[in-house]
């Protein structure tokens, strides 16, 4: 009993040393078949090369992250009643300077505070199916108030958190019952109504991860990490926790990718060196890409009130044409996804079919991976948004329209989350204003005009 005991220890610590010198700077062996891919721990047969964080260590940090119980997490609480209690005050002003009747508006501000107590109660008893029914009321209350038009700006930022309360609540239901797909869609709306709050950050990180988006899950936590410094957050066991969710998230990003393997060169050491790492490396000899504009953050050495160390990605493709976008890419603007030659607005359902199947299999995959280390984009600060919203228009004339509001969802996030995470030129403030506006349009479908992504897109 006492002997395969020690060989099993040895092993596994002889394992953990192989892992760590060779995933230092360089990325693990990616080109293997992701239905081949286990969770760590989960099975003797696990991934070729799989990520270091178990999944236990993951649900634990969801656990202090997302699924914080009501007292840890009183603020978001009061936050919302100090906001119904608020919008109740300026109803009964608006009332009174116009000689209005206030009593249609206290009705439904009751309602919705009653309906809000009965689903905190659900929540609290672990009764999520229940809790879902009575926050998904309350939230159909608040979007009929949002549409009386009310003129006073305070008016609609009450509105708007008292709506990102009850998204933020209605995702952790939904992921409680085990629905991803049906968090999704509150988990964006909640970033759009309170881009300020980290926690709606972390909480869409959590819902990438159990859809396996894990890219997109480890640029969230990043994002959240840093929103939570610039928001004053001081608790530094909050902020190392963030940062390992983001790295165990990078990881498996990494582990994920089909197609190509990625090295993360220190600015200090040689480009070159990082470029012969990438030659020995098995997978990426055919083509290799390295983006000298644009310096990566890794969660293990990222401290945002300091200078952090700066990387630099070289991305090395098992087939040249799958790297050869990104070349054509860097010298663009703005990124879109198509020559005007080839604009999706004059083409066919199979040629659109055709290129969504490029999109999401050989080029959105390598964007989000190569986001998920970088907070800011050295194009245009719009650019990921505007992509989105040009694959939204994909979805939208092969009639996949769940899928279609999900991205426009995402982009409409993206887009309020940008002027926290750099500075804004007037000219791309503008843009982002035009494309926000037409977002929400496309959402609530008003009107057919040319929305700006499609302008964008012919004058590529």
């Amino acid at each position: 009993m006492e002997k395969p005991k020690e060989r099993k220890i040895k092993k596994k610590t002889k394992m953990k040393k192989g892992q760590g010198q060779e995933t230092k700077f360089v990325t693990d062996d990616i080109g293997q078949d992701k239905k081949n891919i286990t969770f760590p721990g989960s099975s003797k047969k696990a991934a070729r090369h799989p990520s270091r964080t178990s999944l236990r260590r993951i649900t634990d940090l969801e656990m202090k992250l997302v699924y914080t119980n009501e007292e840890d997490n009183a603020y978001e609480v009061d936050e919302m009643n100090l906001s119904l209690e608020s919008m109740c005050q300026s109803f009964k002003k608006i009332c009174s300077l116009t000689g209005g009747d206030s009593s249609s508006y206290f009705k439904t501000d009751k309602r919705v505070e009653m309906v809000l107590k009965e689903a905190i109660i659900c929540y609290k008893k672990n009764k999520y199916s229940n809790a879902v029914e009575h926050f998904t009321t309350a939230l159909e209350m608040c979007h009929k108030d949002a549409a009386f038009g009310l003129p006073v700006e305070g008016d609609v930022k009450n509105i708007s958190s008292v709506v990102s309360f009850i998204d933020s609540k209605l995702i952790t239901c939904y992921l409680q019952i085990h629905q991803p797909d049906l968090a999704l869609s509150h988990a964006h709306r909640s970033i759009v109504s309170n881009p300020s709050n980290f926690r709606n950050h972390i909480r869409q990180a959590a819902v990438f991860r159990l859809l396996e988006r894990y890219s997109e899950a480890a640029r969230s936590a990043m994002i959240a990490d840093y929103i939570y410094w610039l928001s004053g957050g001081k608790e530094q066991s909050i902020s190392q926790l963030i940062k390992l969710y983001w790295q165990a998230m990078h990881e498996k990003a990494m582990a994920s990718m089909k197609r190509c393997s990625a090295i993360y060169t220190p600015m200090e050491k040689l480009q070159l060196e990082g470029m012969e790492k990438a030659k020995r490396h098995p997978v990426s000899a055919k083509f290799m890409y390295t983006d000298s504009q644009t310096f990566h953050l890794l969660p293990q050495s990222t401290d945002w009130s300091s200078a952090s160390p700066q990387y630099l990605l070289t991305l090395g493709f098992r087939y040249k044409k799958d790297g050869f976008f990104l070349e054509k890419q860097s010298t663009k603007s703005l990124l879109v996804f198509l020559e005007k030659k080839n604009t999706f607005l004059h083409v066919s359902n199979e040629e659109i079919k055709f290129y969504l199947e490029i999109l999401e299999k050989e080029i959105m995959p390598v964007l989000d991976f190569i986001k998920c280390t970088n907070l800011t984009s050295t194009v245009s600060p719009c650019s990921g948004a505007i992509q989105k919203l040009q694959y939204a228009s994909f979805l939208s004339q092969l009639r996949r329209v769940k899928e279609e509001s999900q991205v426009i969802n995402q982009a409409l996030a993206e887009l309020a989350t940008l002027p926290y995470l750099q500075e804004i030129s007037q000219q791309h403030a503008e843009l982002l204003q035009s494309l926000m506006a037409d977002a929400m349009d496309c959402l609530q479908g008003r009107g057919v005009k040319e929305y700006t992504w499609n302008e964008i897109q012919k004058e590529s």
